[in-house]
Parts: C-alpha cells; sequence; structure tokens
C-alpha cells in the first residue's frame, strides 16, 4: 500500500505541493489537471532528486465519448499528451471521470442523451478502449475509472464493462463519493475487486464529502484493511492543509 496526497489549492505551486507531500511521508502526489497551473507541465517542472513519486488526475469536464468528434478526439488528444508526460517522469497511474454526458429536462423525465442513443455512445467507448489500451501498454500506465456517484447508472455500468476488459483499464474507489451517495457505487466496486488499482480517501456524511478522517461517518480501518489485502494505492484526498495534516496523522494511528 502507497499513501499519497491530492495537490491544493492553500499550495499554489508544484513545489510547495512536493514539499508538503515529503514532509508528511507520503509516498506520492496526485495532480490534479483542473487546476491552471497544471496544464502545461514538462519534465523540467519534476525535481530529479525528489523521493515521491506522481499519478495525475486528469479535467472532471473531460468527455471520452463525446457525440462530436472533433472535441472527442481534443479530449483524446490531452490523454495522449498527459500520457507521454508521465512516460518522461515515470508515473504510472492516471485517474479519470466518466461523464455522464447531457441531459434534457422534458415534461415529466430526465433524458440522458448517452441512454437515448446508446449504441453510438458504446461504440466511441469501445472506439477509445481499443485505441488507449494500446498506448497505456507501451508505457506501462494504469487508467483508473474513479467513480462519482454514478456507477449505478445502467449505461455508465456498460462504459465500464467494456472499459475493464482491457488489462490496463482498471477502477478507482472514492469511498467518500459512494457514501454521501447512498453507498451506490460500492455495490459495482464490490462485484471488481480484481479491477480496483486505486483508492481516494476521506470520510462523509449523507450530505457532505471530502471531510476530515474520523469527522464523519465511514468505517475507514476497513478500507485501509482492504487497501492493505489488495496493494493499492491511496490518497487522502481532503482539500485543505489542516485537514490533510490531521487527516494524515488519523490515518497511520488507525
Amino acid at each position: 500500500m502507497k499513501l499519497g496526497m491530492p495537490t491544493l489549492l492553500e499550495l499554489d505551486t508544484l513545489d510547495r505541493n512536493i514539499e508538503m507531500c515529503e514532509s508528511l511521508g507520503n509516498d506520492f502526489l496526485e495532480i490534479n489537471m483542473n487546476l491552471p497551473m497544471y496544464q502545461t507541465l514538462s519534465r523540467e517542472n519534476f525535481p530529479k532528486d525528489s523521493l515521491i513519486f506522481y499519478t495525475f488526475h486528469l479535467p472532471e469536464d473531460l468527455d471520452i465519448a463525446h457525440f462530436h468528434d472533433q472535441i472527442r478526439k481534443t479530449y483524446w488528444g490531452i490523454i495522449d499528451d498527459t500520457l507521454a508526460l508521465m512516460s518522461k517522469i515515470g508515473s504510472t497511474k492516471l485517474n479519470m471521470h466518466l461523464s455522464r454526458g447531457i441531459f434534457f429536462t422534458l415534461p415529466h423525465e430526465k433524458v440522458f442523451l448517452y441512454e437515448k442513443y446508446h449504441d453510438q455512445y458504446c461504440a466511441n467507448i469501445q472506439a477509445f478502449a481499443d485505441e488507449f489500451e494500446a498506448k497505456l501498454s507501451e508505457r506501462n500506465i494504469i487508467l483508473c475509472v474513479e467513480n462519482t456517484g454514478n456507477f449505478y447508472i445502467p449505461f455508465i455500468q456498460d462504459a465500464l464493462r467494456i472499459l475493464l476488459k482491457k488489462d490496463h483499464i482498471r477502477l478507482t474507489w472514492d469511498i467518500g463519493h459512494d457514501f454521501k451517495n447512498g453507498q451506490t457505487d460500492g455495490m459495482f466496486l464490490k462485484n471488481h475487486l480484481e479491477k480496483l488499482s486505486h483508492m481516494h480517501v476521506h470520510d462523509a456524511t449523507s450530505k457532505e464529502d471530502h471531510m476530515e478522517l474520523s469527522k464523519g461517518n465511514i468505517d475507514i480501518p476497513s478500507f485501509k484493511d482492504l487497501s492493505k489485502r489488495l496493494d493499492l494505492d491511496m490518497v487522502i484526498e481532503t482539500k485543505t492543509v489542516d485537514a490533510l495534516v490531521a487527516s494524515a496523522r488519523t490515518f497511520r494511528d488507525i
């Protein structure tokens, strides 16, 4: 089991995040590519004498199945560029979300376009899986799909089944997202533990997540045990310096 932290808003440079990660005794830093300062990183941004390694989190609005060919290919190009950088610095794990896509609100129902045009959606997912399995394999990188309270949706599950047939596409279990959304993601994840590679750890209630460990209602020790048993990488995904420091201490004392 390896323990990591996310890049934080309070620490507005990569160097400051690396310094904190090392001071906590963590093994790795997850680079959140939603933030503007991490859009154009190069090999030179990463110190060669650092004791930690790096994982990456793709922008959350990235949609690998978008119906517009040019937009979809642009998103795929962002992943290509990220894989190239990861290969240069020896990073081997990339995290992403699966988008629910656009929905239309009708008088009596909400219609998701990925459900309405299911065949085209699945065809785009299959094309992505086929193309990127080769690229991931070549660079020895694992792409992990993270639950965001959406793994109960039938068309998302169909996409996951397509993706998980590939050796280099696996799963991230975000335990806070799962708990806040009634643990509906966990049902799918528990049935695919053999594909689990990564975990995001933060406490939660039914109304709030990304809480400091011990401040919510999640059985954190059970997930620590699971992570040890499956040899997962774990990110303590609290969002402030104080919460992260306290959570890292709590986690190690469990």
